[in-house]
């Protein structure tokens, strides 16, 4: 039964048409948002959190080797992800040597950094820049790379989880799960289509870089790591000259907030 209005609302919701003719297309509406209904789904789903999974680690690495915990966790973030963070150390060949300091981060394509013999400063193009791994970063090898296998790993899964929660909610409050994930159904190129369109709807439809500067929801990061985001640990020599909270740069289409796999 509808509501009472007086003035009814006029606002007319966009359809997006999500894939093509060869997975199939589906004429899907764009709210900007997750409704209730599709959040509270994917919650109870259990999917694997990545971003506590990072702070847990990040945690422990800096307890054990007094770096300081923001830089660690933007550090083993990057290392998925790929970008510079402030204060990175990186290798460049080039003409006048080898340039080991980033001084600041103007993007992923230029960034600026210091000489050795000299201090002076020179822009350089992105390429050919090899990133200095820290002296943590040997030690903790193995579990950075069990971390980055199990995200890896939950990508297809969310994916199911993500595309299912629209499916239902907005096309046909009949589909389950298991008929997402049934290939006979639903393409799975689609339904990484579907997933996209989710974690779209999910970030507001914002540019990677305006989602990556607000900080993550409670939901995604757990409270014990908001209470780990402002450590009093200092900087290991030689790794990092950070003093306080560093976020990641780059983040690309492939980070938690929208993977692909």
């Amino acid at each position: 039964m509808p509501l009472p209005f007086k003035v009814a609302p006029i606002r007319q919701y966009e359809i997006i048409d999500v894939g093509n003719e060869e997975i199939g297309i589906l004429p899907i509406k764009k709210y900007e948002n997750l409704t209730r209904a599709e959040y509270s789904f994917i919650k109870k789903q259990d999917l694997y959190n990545y971003q506590f999974s990072l702070a847990a680690l990040a945690k422990r690495i800096s307890h054990a080797t007094g770096a300081h915990f923001a830089y660690v966790n933007d550090r083993v973030n990057a290392y998925l992800f790929g970008g510079f963070i402030q204060n990175d150390l990186v290798t460049v060949e080039g003409k006048e040597g080898k340039i080991t300091k980033i001084e600041t981060v103007e993007g992923t394509e230029f960034i600026t950094v210091s000489f050795d013999s000299n201090g002076d400063f020179v822009s350089v193009a992105g390429e050919g820049i090899e990133l200095v791994s820290p002296a943590w970063y040997a030690d903790y090898y193995l579990e950075i790379t069990t971390l980055t296998n199990e995200y890896l790993e939950s990508l297809p899964y969310q994916n199911y989880v993500y595309a299912t929660a629209i499916i239902t909610f907005r096309l046909d409050p009949n589909w389950k799960l298991e008929d997402t994930m049934n290939p006979e159904l639903l393409d799975y190129e689609l339904v990484r289509e579907v997933a996209s369109f989710a974690y779209k709807e999910k970030n507001g439809w914002k540019t990677e870089e305006e989602a990556a500067k607000e900080p993550s929801t409670d939901e995604e990061l757990g409270k014990s790591s908001t209470e780990m985001s402002n450590p009093t640990g200092t900087a290991s020599s030689g790794e990092s000259s950070t003093t306080g909270d560093t976020t990641p740069d780059s983040i690309t289409e492939t980070s938690p907030s929208s993977p692909l796999a």
